[in-house]
């Protein structure tokens, strides 16, 4: 479908979901970045090893990656993949607002409401027609 015929509703919920795979991918490189230069073998708290981390996060990342795509061609199916991953985002924004630095109250009220936000907009009639979901 030409970039041109998608309506906003459905560019707002892509451009959400792709802000959320470059953000995995920068935080699990920051987490391999911070191993390399402080010499840590796990983040603060965890026993997890950095590479591990950069694993999970990158693999994360790439999924939400194939969402987008999906989603940017047209497939009705990557609805409820879309879905799925606000309402992790819903999760990890809570663990964020409960949190103890203001950057990551601020950061996870950010999340939510741009999980909350694609949400919303990926389920608008406008959108369900640009993904061929009509009845």
């Amino acid at each position: 479908m030409p970039a041109n015929s998608r309506h906003p509703a459905l560019l707002f919920a892509i451009s959400v979901a792709a802000l959320e795979c470059l953000g995995l991918f920068a935080y699990g490189i920051s987490i391999a970045v911070s191993a390399a230069h402080e010499g840590s073998t796990g983040t603060t708290g965890s026993n997890v090893s950095p590479v591990s981390l950069l694993v999970i996060f990158v693999l994360f990342g790439a999924l939400i990656g194939l969402v987008v795509r999906a989603l940017w061609r047209g497939k009705g199916s990557a609805r409820t993949a879309y879905l799925v991953t606000q309402g992790f985002g819903l999760v990890i924004a809570q663990t964020l607002i409960s949190g103890s630095e203001s950057f990551e109250v601020i950061t996870g009220w950010a999340l939510a409401a741009a999980a909350i936000a694609g949400a919303i907009a990926i389920l608008t009639p406008a959108a369900s027609r640009g993904l061929n979901l009509t009845r």
